[in-house]
C-alpha cells in the first residue's frame, strides 16, 4: 500500500516538508496535509471557518 509520501509529487512533498519544519507542535505528514487541505478548503468556502470553538461546531452539527 502506498504511503502519503508516495502519493505526493516530489515538489509538493518538498514544500510540505519545508512548511512542516516551522510548525509547533510538530505534526506528522498526514496531519500536516490534512491541516493544509482544510485551510485551503475553508478559504474556498467549502468548509466552514474554524473561528468558532469545537463545542460550537459540535452543537451546530446536531442542530
Amino acid at each position: 500500500m502506498p504511503t502519503m509520501r508516495d502519493m505526493l509529487t516530489p515538489e509538493v512533498l518538498a514544500g510540505m516538508e519545508k512548511w512542516m519544519d516551522g510548525l509547533v507542535p510538530v505534526r506528522s505528514l498526514p496531519q500536516a496535509v490534512n491541516e493544509a487541505l482544510a485551510d485551503w478548503l475553508t478559504g474556498q468556502g467549502t468548509l466552514p471557518s474554524s473561528d468558532c470553538s469545537e463545542e460550537e461546531r459540535d452543537q451546530d452539527r446536531w442542530a
